[in-house]
C-alpha cells in the first residue's frame, strides 16, 4: 500500500510539473527594435558620391548587463530586471549603431557630411567611438542614457575630443513598447549632440 501511494504521488507530481511547464511555454515573446528619426536612412547620402567630409561611427560599447536578447530595466541603484518575454529583434548593440548612423545621416545630409560605419572601407576624416554606460528605463516614466564618446582624426587616429552625455526622455504611455519608443527618442538626442559637435569639426 505504501509503495502504491508513493507511486501515485510521484505520478501526480509529474503531471503537475508538465502542466506548469506547458502553461509557461504558452506565453509568447514580444520583439522590439529601435527606430531612427522619421525619414532617416543610411542610404540617403549615396548621392554625395564621395564628396564632402566623412565621419565614421566606430565601436559602440554597452554594458554586459544590457547586452542580451531580453529588455532590461533599472529598478534601483544596484538592481536590474530582465524581462524574459520582452526581447530585442536583433542585437541591441547593432541596433544602436544603425540608428545613430541613420539619424546622423539625416541630420547632416544638408551639410554634405557623410556618416558611415567603421566597417565601411571609405577613408574617414574623423571617427567617433561611443561607450554607453547606461541605457534603459529607470522608472515607469523615464528612460536614461549615459555615454562617453571619443572623437579621433581619421588618418592619425589622434584623440581630439572626449565628451560625456547624460540624457533622459519621458515615457509616453505604459508598457514595454512605450519604453522602447522613449529609448529611440533618447538616442535621437544623443545623435543631435554628436551632430552639433561634428558640424564644428575642421573639414578642410
Amino acid at each position: 500500500m505504501n509503495l502504491f501511494i508513493k507511486r501515485s504521488v510521484v505520478f501526480c507530481f509529474i503531471i503537475v510539473m508538465a502542466f506548469t511547464a506547458g502553461c509557461a511555454s504558452s506565453k509568447s515573446s514580444r520583439f522590439y527594435a529601435l527606430n531612427s528619426i522619421e525619414g532617416a536612412s543610411a542610404e540617403q547620402m549615396s548621392a554625395l558620391d564621395g564628396q564632402g567630409a566623412v565621419v565614421s561611427i566606430g565601436h559602440v560599447e554597452i554594458p554586459n548587463t544590457i547586452d542580451r536578447p531580453q529588455l532590461v530595466t533599472y529598478s534601483g541603484s544596484n538592481q536590474v530586471e530582465i524581462h524574459e518575454f520582452d526581447r530585442w529583434a536583433g542585437s541591441i548593440k547593432d541596433d544602436i549603431t544603425r540608428v545613430l548612423i541613420e539619424n546622423l545621416s539625416s541630420i547632416l545630409a544638408k551639410d554634405r557630411i557623410w556618416v558611415v560605419s567603421w566597417r565601411n572601407p571609405v577613408a574617414a576624416d574623423f571617427r567617433i567611438d561611443i561607450n554607453i554606460t547606461k541605457f534603459g528605463s529607470v522608472s515607469d516614466k523615464e528612460v536614461a542614457l549615459s555615454a562617453q564618446w571619443t572623437v579621433k582624426e581619421g588618418v592619425k587616429k589622434k584623440v581630439i575630443h572626449i565628451y560625456e552625455s547624460s540624457l533622459s526622455e519621458p515615457t509616453e504611455g505604459s508598457g514595454r513598447a512605450a519604453e522602447v519608443a522613449a529609448m529611440s527618442r533618447v538616442i535621437e538626442k544623443l545623435s543631435r549632440e554628436l551632430a552639433g559637435f561634428i558640424l564644428n569639426l575642421p573639414t578642410e
